[in-house]
């Protein structure tokens, strides 16, 4: 595995698979068929890894990057290198820059200052010297900018194995790969990373324990070392399926996993971390009291440690999207809330988003009849919800959600894909209490995402022709 960092801030790309960064997020990836022109420019640092641009952000306002680091100037958003009128949501894009030398900053977006010049370094190797293909990356970074990637990798017997490496800002290296799970050939499944504003990180997996059943495992990151990695659930009955976590700036954190219970039914389970007593609860089921399988899962955790759900489950004879909130300490989540507009619609993708304050977003498709449209809900920090509220103008594109973020003040910004090859997002604001009109990003053809941070930054990545642009 490749990657390529800017010399300052924390404006980051993985070559093959590129990555998108915010402080405290583990962010989904997208496939380049290119190594040498696949990158993202997180934050406001222009001219990152690969033909990415100096730009002036559309929602910039202020210095600052949405991973929290350090920025070359002020712009938020960073534009695609040949797209000189600006990709997506850059307003106006600076020239564009190789791997060894960032593109020029560009011209302020809206009532943000012009971005510096990027200073990119060369791409390199970050995984262990195996010649083994490592697979499925993932990365966070902290306040101060050092960053934490994740990734799989294949052993000596072929077994997929889990691995960590940390970037450091004051030395401006990486280091040596550790390996995370256990030295036997069982395999392991893709690694879900969070990062803490400290420094702290956590990675959980799924792989066999005792038994040759799988299970949840997690691994903590003190800020210097790994912890030991801990098996936080051992019930064999049944096989645990992608366990994702959460976690707030203190270092607290919350996994939620699938696993089959009897009769094949697949229920959904957590686990909280607590930081100061470096423990993990005993598993509790989610959506207790309901039939059917509860899977397409997502969680996002608050400053508070205070967590919430979505997940997609056929309770009623039609798949529909639920939510619940679990507030930090206790070991019950709400009454979970089916948050769609109609029972009889077929519900997919939750993703979910949650600020300091507890007010958490959710974004998801439903179908009614022919088409999948994108819909969003929004719960003020309670167990009550939103009426649902549907966020795509299109009603004869089937849609598919990228991700959905939230800042400070509760505005929102939602990104997704449609079958005609285009992408969209959508801001809610929260002083207006509704979805603005809905912007076709240029140039851009599927696999959206996007990370914010609290101040309203935003930034977004997609494929454009089989190529990673980002704005």
């Amino acid at each position: 595995m490749l990657l390529a960092m800017k010399s300052r801030g924390v404006s980051t790309a993985v070559c093959v698979v590129a990555v998108a960064v915010v402080a405290g997020v583990a962010c989904s990836s997208s496939d380049s068929t290119n190594p040498n022109t696949g990158g993202t420019s997180a934050g406001g640092n222009a001219g990152a890894a690969g033909n990415s641009a100096g730009s002036g952000g559309s929602h910039a306002g202020a210095a600052g990057s949405a991973a929290g680091g350090q920025s070359d100037a002020g712009a938020n958003n960073a534009g695609a290198a040949d797209e000189a009128g600006a990709a997506g949501l850059a307003e106006n894009a600076g020239a564009g820059g190789s791997v060894e030398n960032g593109g020029t900053g560009g011209t302020a977006g809206h009532g943000g200052s012009g971005g510096g010049a990027g200073s990119g370094e060369q791409p390199q190797h970050i995984d262990a010297p195996s010649g083994a293909n490592g697979i499925s990356p993932q990365i966070g970074v902290d306040d101060a900018g050092n960053a934490m990637a994740t990734w799989m990798q294949n052993d000596s017997l072929g077994a997929h194995s889990i691995w960590a490496n940390r970037y450091l800002v004051a030395s401006g290296k990486w280091g040596a790969a550790t390996r995370l799970d256990g030295a036997d050939s069982t395999d392991a499944s893709p690694t879900q990373l969070a990062v803490a504003a400290g420094g702290s990180a956590i990675v959980v997996w799924a792989q066999p324990g005792a038994t040759a059943t799988l299970s949840t495992w997690a691994r903590r990151f003190t800020g210097s070392t790994w912890s030991a990695a801990k098996l936080i659930e051992n019930d064999d009955a049944g096989p645990v399926t992608a366990p994702v976590v959460g976690m707030d700036a203190k270092g607290n954190a919350v996994a939620v996993w699938n696993q089959s219970a009897a009769g094949g039914v697949y229920t959904l389970r957590s686990s909280s971390y607590t930081a100061s007593s470096d423990t993990w609860s005993t598993p509790i089921q989610i959506e207790t009291g309901h039939v059917g399988n509860g899977s397409r899962f997502h969680v996002a955790v608050g400053a508070a440690g205070d967590a919430v759900a979505a997940w997609t489950q056929n309770a009623t004879g039609h798949i529909n999207v639920w939510a619940s909130r679990l507030v930090f300490g206790t070991d019950t989540w709400s009454k979970p809330v089916d948050l769609q507009s109609a029972a009889t619609s077929t519900g997919d993708e939750p993703m979910v988003a949650m600020n300091a304050s507890g007010v958490a977003v959710v974004e998801w498709t439903e179908t009614a009849s022919a088409n999948a449209i994108t819909w969003s809900a929004r719960s003020t920090g309670s167990t009550t919800w939103g009426a649902p509220v549907k966020i795509q103008s299109s009603a004869t594109a089937n849609s598919s959600p990228g991700a959905i973020t939230i800042d400070a003040v509760g505005d929102a910004e939602a990104i997704w894909s449609e079958d005609d090859g285009s992408v969209w997002v959508n801001r809610y604001s929260s002083a207006g209490n509704l979805w603005q009109s809905n912007e076709a990003l240029k140039n851009a053809n599927s696999d959206p995402y996007l990370v914010g941070n609290a101040l309203g930054g935003v930034v977004a990545v997609w494929l454009s022709g089989g190529l990673v642009k980002g704005g």
